[in-house]
């Protein structure tokens, strides 16, 4: 009878040792058990948990940037309102082709509007010229895009080009981002938006330069005439932060990285 009672103690006892070192089975990798180290300094007893399930209730933590129309932020602004002194304005050496501020109708598009920079050319073809307007130095953030308002009549684009461009060494060497030949299929003098991709100038510190200048009809590229053009309501603009984004169980999101540089 003793031996009996001692011969089932023992399997009990044997039955508890290998449940305690098997554990359960593991269905994916967020299941699997998650244990902290114990340092014993004395006899103790340690209750080891058999199965741990992910959290999937917990909150998702990063840095989110979101590039659209109403999470950009203007680092730049300049509508003329208040003068043109930021700007190098450079008339033709014979006065033909000269910058102004004129009020042409922005408030059409910003009610607050009082004036625009303006340029235009004389009407004889013989009094052809040439005419910079240069901004002063500005910081182009991560993403960074320009944007602008220019009046002007497609139909004149025979007569005077008007070329947006864009430097970082004093316009040594530049980049042109727009002209007024790359709009079509608008009639009258109306105001055309402008928007140019400044990505590739990010962390540098540019400056902008609109150049009137020969029209499409003038072979030998002696300058513009006849053709006039306003433009308004400047704007360098880089993405906003946000805080949080609320994402739904299943829903896919997806990153882009926009760090620069290398880790040293």
């Amino acid at each position: 009878m003793k031996k009996t009672f001692l011969s089932s103690f023992a399997l009990v006892l044997a039955a508890l040792s290998l449940q305690a070192q098997v554990a359960e089975p593991v269905r994916n990798a967020a299941e699997r058990p998650s244990f902290s180290p114990v340092k014993v300094e004395q006899a103790a007893s340690v209750a080891m948990p058999k199965r741990v399930r992910a959290n999937v209730s917990g909150e998702l933590k990063a840095a989110f940037s979101v590039q659209g129309a109403s999470s950009q932020t203007a680092v730049w602004s300049d509508n003329f309102d208040q003068g043109a002194s930021s700007w190098a304005l450079t008339n033709d050496p014979s006065g033909y082709v000269k910058w102004s501020l004129k009020s042409k109708g922005f408030n059409t598009v910003d009610a607050a509007d009082v004036q625009s920079l303006y340029v235009e050319g004389p009407y004889q073809i013989f009094r052809r010229a040439v005419a910079y307007a240069t901004s002063a130095g500005v910081s182009v953030p991560s993403n960074g895009a320009f944007h602008a308002y220019v009046k002007y009549s497609e139909a004149m684009n025979d007569y005077a080009v008007l070329t947006l461009s864009v430097s970082t060494d004093d316009f040594a060497t530049s980049t042109d981002l727009w002209n007024s030949t790359m709009e079509s299929g608008h009639a009258g003098n109306i105001w055309h938006q402008v928007e140019a991709d400044l990505s590739a100038f990010a962390g540098k510190s540019v400056k902008f330069r609109f150049t009137y200048g020969p029209g499409t009809a003038d072979e030998f590229k002696t300058g513009g005439y006849m053709a006039d053009y306003a433009i308004d309501g400047l704007e360098v603009t880089g993405v906003a932060s946000i805080d949080g984004v609320n994402v739904a169980t299943g829903e896919v999101v997806k990153f882009a990285d926009l760090s620069q540089g290398a880790p040293v």
